[in-house]
Formats: C-alpha cells, sequence, structure tokens
C-alpha cells in the first residue's frame, strides 16, 4: 500500500517496549539533558501510531540528527517521531506543556535535580493557566464566538 510514497504499514511497538528501548538509547550523545516521551504512543490512545519526544538539549541544532538517530533506534520510518524541543517553551501552549511535563514518562535525564526543578518551574504557570482557563470559560467562550460567526 503506498509504497514509496511514505505510507507504508508500520509496526507498532508496545508501550514496554518504546519505553525500554527509549531508556537504552544513547540520549548524551545528542546533549540531550532530560528526555519525555509522551501522546498517543504512551497513552495507548489515538488513532495513528508515532513516538513523541520532548527533550531539552544543550545545542538544539542537534535536534534533527536525534529524529534520524531515534528512528533508526526504534526501527520506525522518521515521521513516526515526533520532537518536541523545550528550551524556547515560553513559546509552546500550556496544554501541550502540561500533556509532556505532567503527563509524559521520563526516559533520560542527565540529573535528576535539575530535571525537577526545571520541570517544577515551568509547568507550575501552566498549571495556573489551565485553573484560570476553567474559571474563565475561555475554551467554551472562544467556542461560541467562532460558532456564532458561522452563522450556527
Amino acid at each position: 500500500m503506498g509504497k514509496g510514497l511514505g505510507l507504508e504499514r508500520i509496526r507498532c511497538p508496545k508501550i514496554d517496549d518504546v519505553i525500554s528501548r527509549l531508556k537504552v538509547f544513547n540520549w548524551s550523545s545528542f546533549g540531550v539533558i532530560f528526555a519525555i516521551a509522551f501522546g498517543s504512543s504512551i497513552s495507548g490512545k489515538g488513532f495513528k501510531w508515532d513516538v513523541d519526544i520532548a527533550v531539552w538539549l544543550d545545542d538544539q541544532e542537534k535536534a534533527v540528527d536525534l529524529q534520524y538517530s531515534l528512528s533508526k533506534h526504534l526501527g520506525v520510518p522518521e515521521y513516526c517521531v515526533n520532537i518536541v524541543v523545550l528550551n524556547n517553551y515560553e513559546f509552546l501552549p500550556c496544554t501541550l506543556i502540561i500533556d509532556v511535563l505532567g503527563k509524559g514518562k521520563p526516559v533520560y535525564y542527565k540529573d535528576l535535580e535539575s530535571f525537577l526543578d526545571t520541570k517544577l518551574r515551568i509547568l507550575f504557570p501552566c498549571f495556573d493557566f489551565a485553573i484560570d482557563s476553567k474559571k474563565l470559560k475561555l475554551l467554551e467562550t472562544q467556542i461560541k464566538t467562532v460558532t456564532k460567526r458561522w452563522g450556527y
């Protein structure tokens, strides 16, 4: 099916297999400070299979090489490995940050104390945002505004 178009059927490893394979990957050779697996491949939910990895890098230029090496290590095509670089977290939506740091599974960290400090420093403001967003019904307001403009 779609051979050569990137539409080949891929064998989906089990979640535990993915985590154990990620834990033995050579993260330090790519300057990774910490790595967290998140998303559908970890939760088991979703309609497509891929591996979502959030990383903090000492050199963000290494993200492409990291993606390539991870795909080879896991035995999946490159398009099945998604890398989210957290270094510029202030430009990422809080929903993504909560998914990564709140629900994801750490697969590597160079230093536990540093990892936990960074995690909490980034995560807590997003928790505040999520609480305020619910209280203020921001999502409901946005949906009502859009549907009103569409004439529904």
